[in-house]
């Protein structure tokens, strides 16, 4: 019955919108004709896409206070004017409501709660707890904050309804014809199997399989990441199989003194057999113990009795640095501390003095972690002392530099996890998987056989190594060079490859650059100072690739995305006649109405600005659930470690909110030929301004399409599909600006050649 619904009415309409509001209107339970869709989504005969509506419900406390009032209320009622003692306070209300109604009571400032007496403060409130629940009853919507303030007093529960949007599908009919599960010995005898339809077979009901199977652990990622840039650098990785040591080398070369609490620094675990070595070089051991008992070259040792049986027994190695006395000779080691974390992506750092026994000066290495907002230690280090290199032989003047590099916190730093549960033991490994898949992807996403991508960083003139990328066709010279620049919070490698390959299978070399504070770049993550310097970062790289020879008589299209929209009209006011042409989605020259703060807020933030420009304070929607309409896609946002999450930092909201008021004001003097792409549907940026930049700019060549039902993200947001559709536009206008010919290094050219020559 309910399969014959739904092929029936897609049979006159072209869709079911809602799988809930249609089983409404044919009387039928939505299970079962959620049960249905299923069954013919397997034959193909409809596609069906999920619905997900989040709706409020009251718990059995907050029915409760919808009836009676609210504890706070009642307590306020339940005191008269002229006051009432605690005890028949108590006795009146009982005990529960009367614990919640003064806590919550006295955090309105309804009432004074004595010793022994309690008053009122006020002469009259008003419920507007129950006010809301009531209204939660009835069905209709309360603001964020309202209904968070409910949960966190658990009278209301967040319900989650979960449908379809239903369509015709490769296979539909008006009936469906029914498959055979089994082809049996009567169908091959009688000859009529060759008209059956079989049923596919399920090679995955008993689950799916592993979403990308053998991904390395994040721990291992960054062990490898390290071991990687040391062997750039040019060292060598001693080898460290050797667990068994003497406590000559584990202790006593590292001058730690033979019954001092040093040696339980770590967990101390000595053998039973054997339990002593063989040998110890007998030169090394008379300089090590003349070392301890009585110095030299300025030490004055220890001054006790050095035994040889002590350095002698053998200990599972409680440290890697006994495996650098060994190796000291074949090192070239190097003061790069600071360098190494730089390229390793770690740009905050800070150096602490230190005590080590077997270093002399020593130093802390801490990273700053953003999620929780301190430093943490994430290596030791340290010149060995002369009471260690000494007795190895090492002449006077030999300083040798020591330092031990922690694994887990850097990862945390790196990737923004905040705890290191999440990345050790069976409680993260959910986490770590997921993450581990992400990465991977990241990395593996520019693979193709017919594109060449390169990752390179350049630094800019106040310091800060940027991260820019590129993708170029290997089958093809490419037609055109196509400049990406990404939206607030976003990234290039990943997020914005899709948009690349795409650009690239049409004959285009695409270019890219993370902007400080985001992505692969250096900076605080989301963090902007300065607007107008990310627009100099932008020029001074998109410039110096059109320079090159084998990009010159090539045409320049800047392409951006929301900020990224706002990002290529500025580099086209910098340098007018420079592009021939600009690609703007859903660009940011005015911010939609729900998202400006309050003229009373904005003030109120204007001030905080001058003294906490990095704090996450600024309120706001959730640019992730109103910009990106795939929750796939959604989901990929939240996982990438690149991209940035979370509120608007304080002055980053201020320069965003400046650029848009500027470019708001200036449309006029656009000139540039450009397209511009729209989401009708869109929460974030205005559609109206995209019209109003169409209407108003100079430009004598310009496009405008507003694309209905597509929100904010087109270009990595949208269900696959429309980003296609968004595309082909894309594409289609950048060829025709190719056939037009005439690019802007052209024009210099024929301008330098026109200009008159002066008489001599």
């Amino acid at each position: 019955m309910a399969e014959d619904a739904i092929l029936t009415y897609l049979d006159k309409n072209e869709l079911i919108v809602d799988s809930g509001e249609f089983a409404v209107e044919v009387g039928i339970s939505h299970e079962e004709i959620v049960n249905a869709i299923k069954s013919l989504m397997y034959s193909k005969s409809v596609n069906a896409q999920d619905i997900k509506k989040e709706s409020c419900k009251l718990t059995d406390e907050g029915k409760t206070y919808a009836a009676k009032g609210s504890p706070e209320y009642q307590l306020f009622m339940a005191i008269p004017p002229e006051g009432i003692t605690i005890v028949e306070l108590q006795k009146k209300l009982g005990d529960t409501i009367f614990k919640i109604g003064c806590q919550q009571a006295n955090k309105n400032k309804w009432v004074k709660m004595g010793k022994s007496q309690a008053s009122r403060k006020v002469e009259h409130v008003d419920d507007n707890v129950k006010d809301m629940l009531v209204r939660i009853n009835d069905g209709e919507t309360l603001n964020q904050d309202d209904i968070d303030a409910l949960k966190r007093r658990k009278l209301i529960s967040l319900q989650i309804w979960k449908g379809y949007s239903v369509k015709k599908g490769p296979d539909y009919a008006l009936k469906r014809t029914k498959r055979t599960t089994d082809l049996t010995r009567e169908h091959m005898q009688s000859g009529n199997w060759d008209g059956l339809q079989l049923k596919d077979y399920n090679f995955l009901a008993k689950g799916l399989p592993v979403q990308g199977g053998g991904h390395l652990h994040p721990l291992n990622k960054v062990k490898q990441q390290m071991e990687m840039i040391f062997g750039n650098m040019g060292f060598e990785e001693m080898p460290t199989n050797q667990y068994v040591v003497s406590s000559l080398e584990n202790f006593d070369a590292l001058f730690t003194a033979q019954q001092h609490p040093a040696r339980d620094l770590q967990d101390t675990f000595f053998l039973k057999v054997p339990s002593t070595t063989k040998t110890l070089p007998k030169d090394y051991v008379e300089r090590v113990k003349r070392m301890h008992e009585s110095g030299g070259h300025g030490s004055r040792g220890y001054r006790y009795e050095w035994k040889r049986e002590e350095a002698s027994k053998n200990v599972l190695r409680t440290n890697t640095t006994a495996v650098s006395v060994k190796m000291l000779r074949a090192l070239a080691a190097k003061g790069v501390l600071e360098d190494f974390f730089s390229r390793l992506g770690m740009s905050e750092l800070r150096f602490k003095p230190a005590y080590n026994p077997c270093t002399e000066p020593s130093m802390e290495i801490f990273g700053y972690h953003e999620g929780l907002k301190k430093w943490i230690e994430v290596g030791n280090s340290g010149m060995l002392r002369p009471e260690v290199l000494l007795p190895m032989g090492f002449p006077e003047d030999v300083g040798v530099i020591a330092w031990g590099l922690s694994l887990e916190r850097p990862t945390m730093i790196l990737y923004g996890i905040d705890n290191i549960r999440d990345i050790f033991g069976h409680k993260g490994l959910k986490n770590s998987v997921m993450l581990a898949i992400l990465l991977d992807k990241i990395e593996h996403a520019t693979e193709s056989s017919n594109v060449k991508y390169e990752e390179e960083f350049f630094t800019n003139s106040k310091g800060v190594k940027l991260f820019t990328c590129r993708w170029i066709p290997t089958d093809c010279e490419p037609k055109a060079i196509v400049f990406l620049n990404h939206g607030y919070a976003m990234e290039c490698s990943f997020s914005m490859k899709g948009a690349a390959m795409r650009l690239v299978k049409a004959g285009f070399g695409v270019y890219a650059i993370d902007n400080e504070g985001h992505g692969k770049s250096d900076g605080i993550q989301g963090f902007i100072s300065c607007f107008d310097d990310l627009v100099e970062d932008s020029s001074q790289f998109f410039t110096s690739v059109c320079e090159r020879e084998e990009n010159k008589n090539k045409l320049r299209i800047l392409l951006g995305e929301s900020m990224g929209g706002a990002m290529v009209l500025r580099l086209h006011r910098m340098k007018p006649d420079f592009w021939d042409g600009g690609v703007l989605v859903a660009p940011m020259c005015k911010l939609a109405e729900g998202m400006k703060p309050s003229p009373l807020m904005f003030n109120v933030l204007v001030q905080l600005m001058r003294f906490i420009p990095t704090w996450k304070i600024v309120p706001g929607q959730d640019l992730l659930e109103i910009a990106f309409r795939d929750p796939k896609i959604r989901q990929e946002i939240r996982d990438n470690p690149l991209c940035y999450k979370g509120r608007v930092r304080l002055q980053t909201a201020m320069e965003l909110f400046k650029v848009t008021v500027d470019l708001e004001k200036r449309l006029k003097e656009v000139t540039l030929p450009f397209f511009i792409a729209h989401g009708e549907d869109d929460k974030v940026t205005d559609p109206l301004t995209s019209k109003l930049l169409y209407d108003t700019a100079s430009s004598t060549d310009k496009t405008f399409k507003l694309y209905p039902g597509m929100w904010h993200a087109l270009t990595y947001g949208e269900f696959t599909e429309n980003t296609d559709t968004v595309f082909a536009d894309i594409n289609s206008w950048i060829n025709e600006r190719i056939a037009k010919g005439n690019s802007s290094h052209e024009r210099e050219q024929k301008n330098k050649h026109d200009k008159p020559k002066k008489n001599k």
